[in-house]
């Protein structure tokens, strides 16, 4: 029956919008086809912070979270140094469930609670990240509550090759190579392949990384095509959490020498943009995704051999246009959405096989009133249908959800505009969060609304964003531990009610030409209204994030750059009950890069002050009840030089 509704649903949404492309068809006006590159990018009308090819050549990062550090008030939090999870808008423990990862315009997401590890993606690869600090349930779907991450691929140039090496602290050593070409029949190619080893800052932390990317495209006169491969190998050390008496003790020691996760990740990305009619485009994105590891993993201090197996399909075909009517522009998109996925997990403790089945249709316009302003309304509906098999039994269940947006843009004046939005959001549940609910109960899909209202000033030397919120969660799901069992017990549930309200500041400055600044800045008051934990504060967010970068070029050659990067104080993972206060921290970072024709020599020196913190901190409970602190130390001054050549 809820199929049928679904159906009925996306029928009734079809059948919305056909009248303008009715009208649309009759009018012939002038078209402007997107260049390439723009099908990988978000498709919305408001603000959106874009990480720059040239503030990453200025920084010079070695992966892709320190990037975002240095150039955004993103909270990163990361497990043994590495696998880093993504936080914005007062997500702690659940961040990574409730932030939508993409690569050039396609999820990145798992039907299972494993994390989207951005890290795996070669930094080299990358053209710009586009950092979406807003609810997008409507047009982007699950996922898609607290914000998006976009992360684009380069496109091919012509008679392009360069390499990449790099040496840094822990016997860190990265090497990428890259060739690429265009060529006037509108085809290219781009091949990117490296490796990185590295001892990492703890003991029993060794990473061996090694990945290729290869990249087809085609673009001429009304197409735009490419398909895009990355497959990536990962054998990694796991060092686990240390107790505060280990802490102290050696912050490098591994909590033991058994974890580990050998890994392979094969990612396949196809992408279509063709002009159909006069304003109107078809644009179809595909992706399948696939991957196998294994390892070992301690849990009440018993090692545990485990096996698991993801495959991950998605289709979203949509299409976009624009027309007049009764004088008024208007702008339609009209889109389904296809993702099927299979998880299987395997260990000597506990196996598992699984599947997730989502089907969404959507649709979003753009009314242009007067050429200042605009209204923006939309609607989706989607399903989620699971099948758990834990080996002692095969549950199955179904979800649905009805999201609408609207709101409105007006451009104050030449440089400004201003916005006012509402929009719903949600998440369903992942399909292994259900095989350990209270009481065996399925999870109810966690929904919500955002409120949002900003502006946005832009000129040739300036750029202000700024944005105000709120967002009112509904069911949302949650890891609650359990009192008098040891760690890594507990379960997941449906929060009544939780509130998060907040402003964002990003400022992007040209002081002078030479002389670039970032200023980033987030507040966020998170907490529960509901429930047993009523007005607590949402563990794992800090209320405060800042974050300053500023670089210069200095005789066409020289481009120092400073970064300062400072968290607030928050309450650990899981410490729903507020019982401990993790102290915030500042980081300073600097880096000096040169530059002679085609190559650029860089050096740069993370935590100049060698500043003593943790890049996770966790609450867990001891047999007897009591609760305890478990940390994962973060390196201390650290640095690396490198070489950047056009060939």
């Amino acid at each position: 029956m809820k199929f049928v509704n679904f159906i009925r649903i996306a029928l009734t949404l079809l059948l919305m919008l056909l009248p303008f492309g009715i009208v649309a068809i009759i009018r012939i006006p002038d078209v402007v086809i997107k260049p390439p590159n723009k099908s990988k990018s978000l498709v919305t009308v408001f603000p959106v912070q874009v990480i720059s090819k040239q503030q990453k050549a200025k920084l010079q990062p070695q992966n892709v979270t320190e990037l975002l550090q240095k150039t955004t008030s993103l909270v990163i939090q990361s497990l043994d140094g590495i696998k880093a999870t993504v936080s914005m808008r007062g997500f702690g423990d659940n961040a990574a469930q409730n932030i939508l990862i993409m690569l050039n315009g396609q999820p990145l997401s798992n039907p299972d609670l494993g994390i989207t590890d951005i890290d795996l993606l070669p930094i080299a690869s990358i053209k710009q990240i586009e950092v979406a600090s807003q609810s997008f349930g409507v047009l982007y779907g699950d996922q898609a509550v607290g914000g998006i991450i976009n992360i684009i691929t380069k496109s091919p140039q012509r008679n392009f090759g360069s390499i990449n090496l790099s040496y840094g602290s822990f016997h860190t050593y990265n090497l990428q190579g890259e060739i690429a070409n265009s060529f006037t029949n509108g085809f290219g190619y781009d091949v990117d392949f490296g490796g990185l080893t590295s001892d990492h800052y703890r003991d029993h932390n060794k990473e061996h990384k090694n990945h290729v990317a290869i990249n087809l495209t085609y673009h001429k006169n009304n197409t735009d095509a490419y398909i895009e491969y990355l497959g990536i190998t990962q054998r990694l050390q796991l060092a686990g959490a240390l107790t505060a008496t280990q802490l102290a003790q050696d912050r490098t020691q591994a909590q033991n020498n058994t974890d580990q996760s050998n890994t392979r990740n094969n990612i396949l990305l196809a992408g279509l943009q063709q002009k159909i009619a006069n304003d109107w485009q078809l644009k179809v994105d595909g992706s399948l995704m696939f991957g196998n590891g294994n390892g070992v993993v301690t849990a009440n201090k018993t090692p545990y051999d485990f096996t698991s197996h993801r495959y991950n399909y998605f289709l979203r075909p949509e299409l976009q246009g624009q027309l007049n009517f009764f004088n008024w522009m208007i702008k339609p998109i009209l889109g389904l959405e296809f993702k099927n996925a299979d998880y299987k997990y395997n260990s000597t403790a506990y196996g598992s096989n699984d599947s997730q089945l989502q089907l969404a249709a959507f649709g979003q316009i753009n009314l242009q009133v007067t050429p200042k302003f605009s209204v923006i309304t939309g609607l989706r509906t989607a399903m989620s249908t699971d099948k758990v098999d834990n080996g002692t039994g095969t549950q199955r269940t179904t979800n649905q959800v009805l999201p609408i947006t609207v709101g409105i843009k007006y451009k104050l004046a030449k440089h400004w505009q201003w916005y006012l939005r509402r929009d719903d959001n949600y998440r369903f549940p992942k399909v292994d969060e259900n095989t350990q609910t209270l009481n065996n109960q399925p999870l109810k899909t966690q929904t919500g609304v955002a409120y949002e209202t900003g502006i946005d000033w832009h000129t040739k030397k300036t750029l202000l964003q700024l944005q105000l919120f709120q967002l009112n969660l509904h069911n949302e799901i949650a890891y609650i531990p359990l009192i008098n069992t040891p760690y890594g017990f507990g379960y997941n549930e449906n929060l009544e009610k939780t509130q998060r309200r907040g402003i964002n500041i990003n400022l992007t400055q040209k002081l002078i030409p030479k002389w670039d600044l970032i200023i980033n800045y987030s507040y966020v008051n998170a907490h529960f209204t509901q429930d047993n934990y009523h007005y607590n504060y949402i563990p794992n967010v800090p209320n405060h994030v800042f974050n300053i970068t500023t670089d210069y070029t200095y005789k066409k050659h020289w481009q120092p750059f400073v970064n300062l990067h400072y968290l607030s104080s928050y309450y650990p993972n899981n410490d729903v009950g507020n019982l401990h206060r993790v102290p915030g921290y500042a980081l300073v970072n600097a880096g000096l890069s040169y530059i002679y024709k085609k190559i650029r020599v860089t050096a740069q020196l993370n935590n100049l002050t060698n500043k003593k913190y943790n890049s996770a901190t966790v609450m867990s409970y001891t047999a007897d009840g009591s609760s305890e602190l478990l940390f994962y130390p973060a390196a201390g001054i650290n640095g690396s030089i490198g070489l950047v050549a056009q060939l």
